[in-house]
């Protein structure tokens, strides 16, 4: 199956695998109807390979830097599979503390540790016939990764201060920022763990690699904040491309964050500026030069088209190229407009 590189926020950054084969006939999935919203086709394949695999159990490991969108993907695993119907129950497994956590996930009986006054069931009991999403997967202390092990394999766990064993029937969706391959190699992250929870891979590219990403999502938040707070501010062409021009290494996170200090600082009723967007982070290391210039174009090409209402013509004076040129990068570039709703 597909596998990922880890997160780039390390020095040792992997490069991203090449885009599946298309004899493959992955289902097409609309990512618009589960709460993503995107124009990459890198997360379009991505979806697809969730998808491909979402009638098993086989358990999905998410890649991707910090607010890049791991939890909206896992929640996708949990909604295309036949446990849809089912819980879907998160946990950081870099908040807790390691006497705490095992507690979290494998529940206790009274009397375990000081204060537990009463059983208490955990997240696997919990989430039977469902989803648990283990996010910061790297950061889970050793002896929690023994017993997760246990259950990946098995389907048992043992309740802190249990005698007997107890069955769960969970699909397991992990994410993680870090370098796991480091993490093995340092000793820190169990080999044989790693290995069962990557059944499937999947690598949620940072948003300066899908740069065409960034108007539709710049809209969106606008529009949901011009609903919360009564106003009319706009985004216009020359700022969406000033947007595209920005590095974003807080991803979708720091993008939204922007909008919303954008839209604080501008009048209720104004086109937003770049003199709006203060406080942005700086630059950081990029993709390939031939990617990044593909996705620069690609986003650009459907900033303009979704401008001009998806014209053509209008389109190509915005860019300063003939139609004709356009038409072509439109081929060249696989951009397909929008099925309206």
């Amino acid at each position: 199956m597909q596998a990922g590189p880890s997160d780039a926020n390390h020095t040792d950054e992997q490069t991203e695998p090449p885009l599946s084969p298309v004899s493959l006939d992955l289902p097409r999935v609309d990512l618009a109807e589960h709460g993503i919203i995107t124009r990459s086709r890198r997360l379009e394949e991505q979806a697809a390979w969730i998808a491909k695999v979402a009638a098993s159990g086989v358990p999905v490991l998410i890649r991707g830097q910090s607010g890049t969108g791991k939890e909206l993907f896992a929640r996708l695993v949990h909604t295309v599979s036949g446990r849809k119907d089912g819980p879907f129950l998160a946990i950081n497994c870099g908040a807790l503390p390691a006497e705490i956590i095992e507690s979290e996930l494998f529940g206790h009986r009274r009397g375990a540790f000081t204060g537990a006054i009463f059983d208490k069931p955990g997240l696997f009991r919990e989430a039977h016939e469902g989803t648990l999403f283990l996010d910061e997967i790297g950061e889970m202390p050793p002896s929690a990764q023994a017993k997760l092990l246990r259950v990946v394999e098995t389907g048992e766990f043992r309740p802190v201060g249990g005698t007997r064993y107890e069955r769960a029937d969970v699909r397991i969706v992990a994410a993680t920022n870090a370098d796991l391959d480091k993490g093995v190699r340092d000793g820190k992250f169990r080999k044989d763990l790693y290995f069962r929870l990557r059944g499937l891979e999947i690598f949620l590219p940072p948003l300066r690699d899908r740069l065409s990403d960034i108007a539709p999502l710049a809209h969106y938040f606008l529009e949901r904040l011009n609903r919360s707070y009564g106003r009319k501010q706009k985004l216009g062409f020359d700022t969406v491309q000033w947007l595209m021009g920005q590095q974003w290494p807080g991803n979708i996170r720091e993008l939204r964050l922007a909008m919303e200090r954008a839209s604080a600082l501008a009048p209720s009723e104004a086109d937003l500026q770049p003199e709006h967007f203060i406080g942005l982070s700086g630059a950081t290391e990029s993709s390939s030069l031939p990617e990044e210039l593909e996705e620069i174009e690609r986003a650009r090409v459907l900033n303009a088209l979704e401008a001009s209402d998806w014209n053509t013509s209008g389109a190509a004076r915005l860019l300063g190229m003939s139609r004709t040129t356009l038409t072509g990068r439109i081929k060249k570039l696989g951009i397909e407009k929008p099925r309206t709703r």
